[in-house]
């Protein structure tokens, strides 16, 4: 490929020898880290889901950490006609970025695109292209991405009603006596457990800067990986722990309708924990079953979808949780959210709460679709029709 094409690699070098014993999060299937010696290929993909017209241009950006000498880097495009490998690279380097630029875009670029190593021991989350010639069919997104504080302010309907109302979701406080009684049964307990809560904390709060005190996005990001590595000490006595792993920069997309309104949640969210084996059931059907005559919470005379971003979409329905079909960790587990860095982009808490909700929502939706192809159960069933039907279908035969 030529620099002066439409589609360029680019490759660079990124960190200094110092900053290659950085820690970093773990992301894809593998969770080594750099300090002191790397235990393994790290890749991440960094952009999100896009809808393009034809001729519009994008670049899609991939980080290579911790690359041996065996190591072939390399950018792949899935769609429905072909596998196709678009770059091939090696380096003498550990850490390397590899960016691909499409000035041009035509539907052959449309397609799932995701980083990988050969050998194949590590993968990026995927990343979905959509790209279109006639941009006509109509459908609202959640407002997934933060927006700035004197746009909040006029969206009304915003919050957790209304993301209860979107989803068709009934709210249950607190959490179920079953997850709660594991906690609290001493033999699940970590030896000295409230004190090394508090050292977590106070690491996260002060111990981990070099100002007087943290940011609030900083401090949240290294509680939450203290708290995972703490409960993470409990693997010996619990092997199901060393089953999952911790992903982020995954993308998700999850479509659903209600009556004539088409809604997606899409774009990165989070860290996701995933696990090898299912989660057992937290409700039984009786109790999904008793939340049939909940009534939602209606928002008269103001529509809920009033301040829902409106986009043209060239493909309707598009549920994927993010990550390929082989990929070894197919069950998410805990979805964990972090407050953006971005002050100017800051929800409020009852926004915030209403994103967790919208998210959570979208990754089980994408999964239910993956699993059974369509939604469970019917809408609208009427047994008196039927019987209609058959009273004019047996009419002469008895």
């Amino acid at each position: 490929m030529n620099a002066g094409s439409p589609r360029s690699p680019v490759l660079s070098h990124r960190g200094s020898p110092a900053e290659d014993q950085m820690e970093r999060s773990p992301l894809g299937v593998r969770s080594g880290v750099c300090r002191g010696s790397c235990r393994g290929a790290i890749v991440s993909i960094v952009e999100d889901a896009m809808l393009l017209p034809v001729g519009g241009g994008f670049n899609l950006s991939c980080d290579f950490t911790c690359l041996e000498g065996h190591h072939v880097a390399q950018l792949w495009r899935k769609n429905e006609r072909d596998t196709l490998s678009l770059v091939n690279m090696t380096s003498i380097f550990p850490n390397m970025t590899m960016v691909l630029s499409i000035s041009s875009a035509t539907k052959a670029d449309a397609g799932s695109y995701f980083c990988m190593t050969q050998p194949p021991d590590t993968i990026s989350p995927l990343v979905f292209i959509q790209i279109a010639d006639n941009l006509t069919a109509s459908t609202m997104t959640t407002p997934s991405t933060p927006q700035p504080d004197s746009i909040q302010q006029k969206n009304s309907a915003a919050g957790v009603r209304q993301a209860l109302w979107l989803t068709k979701t009934k709210l249950i406080s607190g959490l179920p006596p079953q997850l709660l009684s594991l906690a609290e049964d001493p033999a699940n307990q970590i030896p000295d457990q409230d004190e090394r809560v508090q050292n977590a904390i106070r690491h996260a709060r002060f111990w981990d800067t070099t100002q007087p005190r943290p940011g609030r996005a900083r401090y949240s990001n290294t509680l939450l990986l203290n708290l995972l590595n703490l409960c993470a000490a409990l693997q010996p006595s619990h092997p199901a722990i060393g089953r999952r792993i911790l992903a982020e920069k995954y993308s998700l997309a999850a479509t659903w309708k209600r009556g004539n309104d088409l809604f997606q949640i899409r774009g990165q969210n989070g860290l996701l924990h995933n696990c090898m084996d299912p989660l057992p059931e937290v409700s039984g059907k009786q109790e999904v079953s008793d939340t049939a005559d909940h009534v939602l919470e209606t928002f008269y005379p103001v529509s809920p979808t009033i301040d829902l971003q409106k986009v043209h979409v060239y493909q309707d329905e598009v549920n994927c949780p993010g990550f390929r079909d082989d990929y070894p960790y197919p069950h998410a587990h805990t979805l964990y959210f972090l407050e953006d860095t971005d002050a100017s982009c800051k929800l409020r808490p009852e926004q915030f709460r209403a994103k967790m909700v919208m998210f959570a929502f979208g990754n089980a939706l994408a999964r239910a679709h993956k699993l059974y192809g369509v939604p469970a159960g019917l809408a609208g069933y009427k047994p008196e029709t039927f019987t209609k039907f058959l009273a004019l279908y047996l009419h002469g035969a008895v």
